[in-house]
């Protein structure tokens, strides 16, 4: 399958040179980069990639611009996306000395845009966005480029043990460029240690999570095991360690006090894994299917933790094979779904040096197929279908504004969907935009806008012709950017999103707030969301900058 589209300036024009990465979604918070495809837009802004079937997370960048990151279903048709970036803000400055004033070569330079999230209860919190670093130079000077508008929080650490106390703030605008910013550091403490298994031996490329006060970062263990984390500030933390092929191990608490700690040894338990293969043999899908009973226990906590991270999931090889991991020994129940949509499920029983042999049956078993269309018969361009089983659990599981429950299929040019592999009984569909948030069903003056569409399925039907009519998005909302003068203002960005965002399971349907899809990033300029627009010019042409302006709509 081939995902294709173009690359552009959200101010006019093509992209050369933009980076398209498409990575596996492991479960909704986690995407598989070591499985990743890229390609790179030539000079019309095209770009084509192949792929296998499947949810994969979407990244486009470029150094000048702020990244768009997107969830995206390819069905067996591929896909075609458009991307417009956001022309990205720079911020340049100094590493300095607390002590002395004195630049600091070398220095890191973290950097995040705060950003204003609202929750599912009405309030608001700020979140950090858009995180990276830089490496200051000789002259302790850094140079951060493609930020989104909002405010930018910096902070630097050395190795020799020194680190911002308190980070510098800077506001930017769009496409702006913040200039003179001193990030300056002192004294700090560091932990270092290393990570082994079970067996003492160590355990390359681990990732250490070091939490405090509310918040955690990872650290990627050396090719010996070794991690050392710098810039910490007196206090107690909590560090766990976890690797791709074993199961994480117990938590460790270290407190600082005046002096860097090191020999702090974390231990991986080495798991079990299950090798096998489908039949019959082709691509498709091995993970671990939920509980779909009342009775299992409830997801909350770490369950729920490592359900939205994905579990233990693989995809065969071209003859069918897998091998899926680790697990703790015991029962588990296996599922698999091919390219064409065939599935099954096995129950495995795992010891403590795993299973091999497994052979999972694929069958067709019964489809839904039709169209997403708008009231005018057109078809709905990146339309997603979401379908579920209307009885059985009556818990919802809802990571990001996605069912995790929900199986998904995307539709092609023509809005034609397919869903196939499913068992006898009444099924309940929905409609996705391209970034996961609900689309409104379009049933006339007085029918429920937001209720599923029900269809009942016999054993091995194949139901087509199923047609979803739904409320695209072609209104047009018109007016004036004006500044606290009401004058005005040119080159203001304007972003625009629905009220809210249908999540079945909760009361009305309605997450309130921005944040709720699953692509991650907020609305606007730097990061995806609801679509914008920029003010046209007026004159006199005067420009502001859009974080300084106190902008107001009136009608057009």
């Amino acid at each position: 399958m081939v995902v294709r589209g173009t690359v552009s300036d959200a101010t006019g024009g093509t992209i050369d040179g933009a980076l398209i990465v498409l990575a596996p979604e492991e479960g909704i918070l986690r995407a598989d980069g070591r499985r990743a495809v890229a390609a790179v837009t030539g000079a019309d802004g095209a770009f084509a990639v192949g792929v296998v079937p499947g949810r994969y997370r979407l990244t486009a960048s470029h150094p000048e611009y702020v990244d768009d990151v997107r969830s995206l279903e390819i069905g067996p048709g591929g896909a075609t996306v458009d991307v417009a970036l956001v022309p990205g803000g720079v911020v340049e400055g100094t590493v300095r000395d607390r002590a002395s004033g004195a630049p600091v070569a070398g220095a890191r330079v973290g950097y995040s845009r705060e950003v204003v999230r609202a929750g599912p209860m009405g309030g608001a919190a700020a979140e950090a966005r858009g995180r990276g670093e830089v490496v200051a130079g000789a002259d302790g000077g850094f140079r951060i480029a493609g930020l989104g508008a909002g405010r930018i929080v910096l902070t630097a650490t050395t190795d020799d043990d020194r680190a911002s106390d308190e980070p510098a703030e800077v506001l930017l605008g769009v496409a702006e460029t913040a200039t003179g910013v001193d990030v300056f550091v002192g004294p700090a403490l560091s932990i270092a240690g290393r990570v082994v298994d079970d067996a003492g031996a160590p355990v390359p490329g681990a990732e250490v999570s070091l939490e405090a006060r509310g918040e955690a970062r990872m650290i990627e263990a050396d090719a010996a095991g070794a991690f050392v984390a710098r810039g910490l500030q007196p206090g107690r933390f909590a560090l766990v360690a976890s690797s791709d092929d074993a199961l994480p191990g117990e938590p460790a608490s270290v407190e600082l006090v005046d002096r860097p700690v090191d020999a702090v040894t974390l231990t991986v338990r080495r798991g079990a894994f299950v090798t096998g293969r489908v039949d019959p043999a082709g691509p498709a899908e091995v993970f671990v299917r939920p509980p779909d009973d009342d009775d299992a226990p409830s997801p909350l906590g770490a369950g729920m933790f490592r359900l939205a991270m994905g579990g233990p999931r693989a995809r065969t090889a071209p003859d069918g094979t897998f091998r899926l991991g680790p697990f703790e020994p015991g029962k588990v129940e296996l599922g698999a779904r091919a390219a064409d949509g065939r599935r099954g499920e096995l129950d495995v029983d795992v010891a403590a040096t795993g299973k091999d042999g497994v052979v999972i049956p694929l069958e067709a078993r019964g489809r839904i197929a039709g169209r997403v269309v708008s009231r005018a018969g057109a078809p709905v361009p990146g339309a997603v279908v979401s379908l579920k089983r209307a009885a059985g659990s009556s818990r919802t599981l809802v990571v990001n504004g996605v069912d995790m429950d929900a199986d998904r299929a995307p539709c092609d040019d023509d809005g034609y969907f397919a869903i196939a592999g499913l068992d006898a009984g009444t099924w309940e569909l929905r409609v996705l935009d391209a970034r996961g948030g609900a689309v409104a069903f379009d049933r006339g003056k007085g029918g429920d806008a937001d209720a599923p569409e029900r269809v009942e399925l016999a054993g091995g039907q194949a139901k087509d012709g199923v047609t979803l009519t739904v409320a695209v998005n072609d209104g047009v909302i018109r007016g004036v950017v004006v500044g606290p003068d009401g004058q005005p203002v040119a080159d203001a960005w304007v972003t625009v999103e629905a009220a809210g965002l249908g999540i079945p399971g909760l009361p009305g349907g309605r997450l309130p707030g921005p944040g709720g899809g699953a692509a991650g990033g907020g609305p606007g300029p730097g990061g995806p969301g609801g679509p914008a627009a920029l003010a046209a010019p007026t004159t006199p042409t005067t420009t502001a900058p859009a974080a300084a302006v106190q902008a107001a709509s009136r009608a057009g």
